[in-house]
């Protein structure tokens, strides 16, 4: 039975007039209306021209896009797709081989792309690249990447990674050193690059002034360089990848990137709710908990603390109060687990490090707005879990993760909806991580894998359940072993059934999850500048968004500090950012069933999606008999209706009901009505 559509929608006319028909909610009468679009600074575009890490081919072959001497499969032998190289390639399993077995001029491979300088303020080039000893000589031998006119070939700028040869100065001969053309001249810049190991160079053009700079795995060691005299960065299609000199043997490159960046120009994503992260500017020597609008804007310092850091932030499922992580007080007790509201005041301890074997607490989630769990370290490569009652502050055993999964060391970094499962990232030992992805019961039961590659050695981190669908977003490592000097990561994607395994970032970028929209739509997530030493301490990167699907990204923040990257006893980076509705925008029926008879008194249940200090009305229409009727206003999310009006109800007649609410504490006052309308009839 359509109730619904049998006897119509209600009308809005006297929704003003009818809801919140009492004297303290009057004010609210006068605010009908709906959320205000958000509005903000703009953020940096970025275009992607050419991404190629070659692991969609098999070894021998020529990948598409690429020419050699102008030609798209014209190659010296050894010239191509190639596998199985000494060291591993940072991501896997491919990476390409240039050579130049017998002619005096470097293996000229280049490959297309078009852009106009005039869009685009920064033009970003990079790749892996790797020198064998094996090609080493007695002349100056290079592994290059550069910007050229492809035809006829014109360099605009090169940067090597290079045997030095009689120029002066002149490095040791024996040695790697990283050099670049500045105005067309040769310079040596640093000493960073080593035979048989890969090295991350990347280059960032200024498209205004026609100068860059360069960074080597992760380090800037040129600023300012100018592009060869007599060129103009209008001349620029092609990025360029070279191998040496006459008999120089092979080099290897992967990872090969160009991107166009149009600085502040672009409109931020019109998306609500809050996001607040842990953050370390330029000018600070510690962490502090940040806040900002979910579309970038509104920047503000939540913690203030002048000698701790905060990290790991988690906001409550009413959005009111944050848990965090504070370390670095002057007594060790002071240490651990913290919970604050939303603005950042009443900040209060509730769990101590030292009431723990190994002194470590971390990655606080909430099960419910007054219960956090968090996991400890109960003796080296080994933790439980353990839940705290915030208003009591006493923590429970819950289980111990050997126990439980078969794994040491390990964590819950989400809960579903309902709180009732959990999933975990972990792995057997606390070296070399190797975490995988499981689900677990929230009391410690029926834990099983949900994605785990420990064939290839390769770790997961940070995973976050979708709160709205059965659905696991979290960190997949590209790199193999997880200690290489050059790492790639990826958001992926996963039904909890352990189907439609999905890769959504660019696997030559370096891309960490960090949390859902509150309404499931986009995934929030950290990029880094470089993807070399994950195991410092901190990082640059900005905080990026998403649709679920990969689709629309868009950057939310250009900063110039630091992120923490806390390997927290070599798990993994520790959660940075975390996404929550912290305005009521959404309300949702719960209870009474939806179309279903009655023979007793109900009560009426519902769910809000934020607020900090929300009223309710639930509004009963009978169709043909009761136009509308409204509840007295309502402090919480429930109301049972009383005898005497369900004595007044006729029987077997459809009864439609909604809810109505607003946050008192939100201005301006909005009116947000359910998205349903429920039914039921009394039997």
């Amino acid at each position: 039975m359509d109730v619904l559509s049998m006897y119509g929608s209600w009308t809005t006319e006297r929704e003003g007039k009818e809801m919140f028909g009492r004297p303290l909610i009057l004010l609210l009468c006068t605010v009908v209306g709906i959320l205000m679009s958000v509005s903000g600074a703009g953020a940096d575009c970025w275009t992607t021209f050419i991404s190629e890490d070659f692991d969609s081919y098999s070894p021998g072959d020529w990948p598409g896009g690429f020419y050699h001497f102008g030609q798209p499969a014209q190659q010296y032998p050894g010239t191509h797709v190639v596998s199985g190289v000494t060291p591993n390639s940072p991501t896997p399993e491919n990476c390409f081989m240039n050579t130049n077995p017998y002619d005096w001029w470097g293996s000229d491979v280049t490959i297309p792309f078009s852009f106009d300088p005039g869009e685009y303020d920064l033009l970003i080039f990079e790749a892996d690249l790797m020198f064998p000893s094996s090609s080493a000589g007695t002349h100056r031998n290079d592994v290059d990447i550069a910007l050229v006119h492809a035809s006829p070939l014109a360099s605009v700028l090169k940067i090597f990674l290079t045997q030095p040869q009689a120029e002066v100065p002149v490095p040791p001969e024996d040695d790697l050193y990283i050099a670049a053309t500045d105005a067309g001249v040769f310079t040596f810049l640093s000493a960073i690059g080593d035979f048989d190991q890969w090295t991350h160079i990347r280059g960032t053009l200024n498209l205004a002034t026609a100068t860059y700079d360069v960074y080597v795995n992760g380090i800037a060691v040129g600023t300012g360089l100018s592009i060869d005299a007599g060129a103009s960065v209008e001349d620029i299609d092609a990025l360029y990848l070279g191998k040496g000199f006459i008999h120089s043997g092979a080099g290897y490159f992967d990872n090969v990137a160009v991107r166009a960046v149009k600085k502040n120009e672009c409109p931020p994503p019109a998306i609500p709710g809050k996001i607040t992260f842990s953050y370390r500017p330029t000018d600070m020597s510690r962490f502090d908990l940040w806040s900002m609008n979910a579309d970038g804007t509104g920047m503000v310092n939540l913690t203030q603390t002048p000698n701790e850091s905060e990290y790991g932030p988690s906001v409550s499922p009413d959005g009111k109060n944050i848990a965090y992580v504070k370390l670095g007080h002057m007594d060790p007790v002071e240490d651990g687990i913290y919970v604050m509201s939303n603005t950042g005041t009443q900040q209060r301890q509730i769990v101590s490090r030292l009431d723990y074997p190994n002194e470590t607490v971390l990655f606080p989630i909430w099960t419910d707005s007054r219960t956090v769990v968090f996991t400890a370290e109960t003796e080296p490569c080994r933790s439980a879990v353990y839940r705290v009652d915030i208003e009591v502050g006493t923590p429970e055993f819950v289980y111990d993760t050997l126990d439980a999964l078969g794994q040491g060391t390990g964590w819950p970094t989400g809960a579903s909806t309902d709180a009732s499962r959990f999933v975990v990232c972990a792995q057997a030992g606390c070296w070399a991580p190797t975490f995988d992805v499981y689900l677990i019961d929230a009391e410690g039961t029926n834990g099983a894998p949900l994605y785990e590659d420990m064939p290839d050695n390769r770790a997961d981190g940070f995973a976050r359940w979708s709160p709205t669908e059965n659905k696991v977003a979290f960190t997949h490592w590209l790199t193999k072993g997880g200690n290489n000097r050059v790492e790639y990561t990826d958001v992926v994607t996963i039904n909890t059934d352990g189907s439609d395994c999905q890769s959504l970032t660019d696997s030559t970028e370096v891309c960490f999850m960090q949390d859902w929209a509150p309404d499931g739509a986009n995934i929030l997530y950290l990029r880094l500048d470089d993807p070399y030493g994950m195991g410092s301490e901190s990082r640059k990167g900005d905080l990026f968004v998403m649709d679920s699907d990969g689709s629309n990204v868009a950057q939310l923040t250009v900063l110039d500090g630091w992120f923490p990257m806390h390997h927290q006893d070599s798990g993994g980076p520790i959660p940075i950012a975390c996404w929550y509705q912290s305005e009521l925008t959404k309300i949702n029926l719960m209870a009474p069933a939806n179309g279903l008879p009655r023979s007793s008194t109900p009560t009426f249940g519902w769910a809000a999606n934020g607020g900090s200090n929300n009223v309710y009305v639930v509004d009963i229409h009978i169709p043909a008999i009761v136009p509308i009727w409204t509840t007295p206003i309502l402090p919480g999310p429930n109301w049972t209706m009383p005898e005497w009006i369900w004595g007044l109800l006729p029987s077997d007649w459809p009864i439609l009901w909604r809810v109505r609410g607003a946050d008192l504490g939100h201005s301006p006052l909005t009116i947000i009505r359910s998205d349903e309308i429920w039914w039921f009839y009394k039997h």
